[in-house]
């Protein structure tokens, strides 16, 4: 987090009609003493073909705009917490008039759009008239602005794969001014497959991993584009946030070049959907930014918790119910507090900010959910700013250029790396923290007893010697998945495998191999890194575990979250002793002037504990 921040706590208002059908959960939030409000003045529909804000939209043509539908979004914010003040989404997506007037909408074809002279020129006109009028008339009441964009406002490109006319006309001279030779357009097929199940060959489909380059460069350019020019017309104290930057998911469908824009035109803040990570009680529930990319660079993370509570209403419209998968709800209230402490203390620990998506309506609805609102209000006012950050001792390294040399494509090894992986450290009890691989060289990395290359594909002389010189030591555990540096010299070279992992590439061999400058494991069939064999790398790195496994962990030097699914008693054994152990939900103090203690879940829960 910016370290000129104060961690933040902002409610945001449900979408569309639900807004104004659960106004109850304002007042809910106005008690609490949460005054920092999200709204979403949108002017386009959600997936399913319904508006995202309840209010007539603000932008009728052109240069035609009606504001006062703004003001009356406002003013009824307003009407149930005076106090309130504002971070306000921008929406930069096309409204319908717009997608029908030049054949193209952003909301799927953000790229193609990028490159469509008369979008770009309206949509940038509008974005400054937005600004200029929010920064004149309620000057003392916004506190900062999400840019939104593409797929459900997250700079998603849904037509990512698609060799649409304006990206196909554009392509040669972006060839040109990269330096590159203009190769072929690669098919829906090629795009959606790779040669070597996995991995793309850098020689035989040089064509397919040049496009997914340039795509992502548009998104880039893009993005920076409209950070830079909200940067001209707002105030130096007001904050601009983008939902952008998630290469841990490997297909991100046009984030891959993340890092050039945060060199080039940095947020203050980016944001992430807490459901793109486990929902379940019992889970760690996680986080999608990649942390040290962000950390080094001054960007903070907002965490957007979007849980669907027992509560939550999910009949978005006549004919519609949301549920299944991420959408699936917490059973009871009891739950409903189980879960949202975790994420609030996943959240303080991580000194993220934190963003209550009430997001169909009713998800704070019962009188237990309510009073733990309330409480973790003072909680995060107290004690938020007081966390050093995680202290975890394994470190996940993401590649966000490996990802252009894999098929993610709707793959089972896409889903285990970006998904599934997180689960295993869960049941684990393992915190961990994420890097991207150009962060290696620029951070400290002496608290990382273990360090795992999430899809290391490539190798050449550059990587190898960043390895070696900021990577490996003897004290330290390297865990390799699948087909590390198998990708050396721009070339398919499977028998490189073995030079980084002293196995041949394929061969199931999960035992520790001492070289003179490190120790390494190599798991050829990642599945098979589970919870149980992380627990066992751990330990053999000296990675300290603060519970069995089973349960929920995330720490900092100051602060310990445990979190778990059922009735037990749990031994905690600390880093070091703490003169006193408070456990912050209760009250109690646990134990002073030691290292260890037990807590005693009747059921399921979240205990905090703070450690003087």
């Amino acid at each position: 987090m910016k370290v000129d921040m104060k961690p933040w706590m902002i409610y945001r208002l449900p979408y569309g009609k639900f807004l104004k059908k659960d106004t109850e959960a304002l007042t809910t939030i106005r008690k609490a003493g949460i005054n920092l409000v999200s709204i979403s003045p949108m002017n386009t529909t959600n997936a399913f073909g319904e508006p995202y804000s309840a209010y007539p939209p603000i932008w009728n043509y052109d240069e035609s705009y009606d504001f006062s539908s703004l003001d009356r979004h406002i003013a009824d914010v307003l009407e149930f917490h005076p106090e309130a003040r504002f971070f306000c989404a921008v929406d930069l997506n096309s409204p319908q008039w717009l997608a029908r007037k030049i054949s193209l909408d952003s909301f799927y074809s953000l790229t193609a759009c990028s490159l469509h002279s008369e979008w770009l020129d309206l949509t940038t006109k509008y974005l400054n008239a937005f600004l200029e009028y929010t920064e004149t008339k309620y000057r003392d009441r916004m506190a900062g602005y999400i840019l939104a964009c593409g797929r459900t406002m997250e700079w998603i490109d849904h037509s990512y794969f698609c060799a649409e006319e304006l990206k196909s006309a554009y392509y040669e001279e972006w060839c040109g001014k990269q330096g590159v030779p203009v190769l072929p357009i690669p098919n829906s097929r090629e795009l959606k497959s790779a040669r070597h199940d996995f991995v793309r060959d850098p020689e035989k489909e040089a064509h397919v991993i040049q496009w997914l380059h340039y795509v992502n460069d548009l998104m880039a350019d893009l993005a920076i584009h409209f950070i830079t020019s909200a940067r001209k017309k707002i105030r130096k104290e007001r904050k601009i946030g983008i939902f952008f930057g998630y290469p841990f998911h490997m297909m991100a469908e046009g984030q891959h070049e993340c890092e050039r824009v945060f060199d080039t035109a940095p947020p203050d803040f980016v944001i992430g959907a807490s459901c793109n990570s486990t929902r379940d009680i019992g889970s760690a529930s996680g986080y999608i930014a990649t942390l040290q990319m962000l950390k080094r660079r001054n960007i903070a993370y907002l965490h957007e918790c979007d849980r669907i509570t027992s509560t939550t209403n999910r009949d978005l419209t006549d004919h519609i119910r949301i549920e299944g998968k991420i959408w699936n709800a917490w059973k009871t209230p009891e739950e409903d507090v189980a879960g949202l402490r975790r994420e609030m203390s996943l959240s303080l620990i991580n000194r993220f900010h934190l963003w209550w998506f009430n997001i169909w309506g009713n998800s704070y609805a019962s009188p237990e959910v309510k009073k733990a609102i309330a409480q973790m209000q003072t909680l995060w006012e107290k004690y938020a700013a007081l966390s050093s950050g995680s202290n975890a001792g394994i470190l996940l390294v993401h590649d966000p250029e490996s990802n252009y040399f894999v098929n993610f494509y709707d793959h089972p090894k896409q889903y285990f790396l970006a998904h599934k992986i997180r689960d295993e450290f869960s049941d684990a009890a393992l915190p961990f923290d994420t890097a991207a691989w150009k962060d290696l060289d620029k951070i400290n990395l002496d608290s990382y007893r273990m360090i795992i290359f999430q899809s290391h594909v490539l190798s050449d002389a550059r990587r190898n010697e960043i390895l070696k010189k900021f990577v490996c030591r003897p004290d330290r555990l390297i865990v390799w998945i699948y087909a590390p540096g198998i990708l050396s010299g721009g070339k398919y070279d499977p028998d490189h495998v073995r030079v980084l992992t002293g196995v041949p590439f394929g061969v199931d061999d999960h035992e520790i191999k001492t070289f003179p400058t490190h120790r390494s494991v190599y798991y050829a069939k990642m599945t098979d890194l589970t919870a149980a064999e992380l627990r066992r790398l751990a330990k053999e790195a000296g990675v300290h575990c603060y519970t069995p496994e089973g349960n929920a962990v995330w720490s900092s030097d100051e602060f310990l979250m445990v979190h778990r699914k059922g009735a037990a008693d749990v031994p905690v054994l600390l880093p070091r002793k703490a003169k006193k152990i408070t456990e912050l939900f209760s009250g109690r103090v646990v134990a002073e002037n030691t290292d260890s203690f037990t807590e005693h879940f009747s059921d399921s829960g979240t205990c905090l504990y703070f450690m003087e």
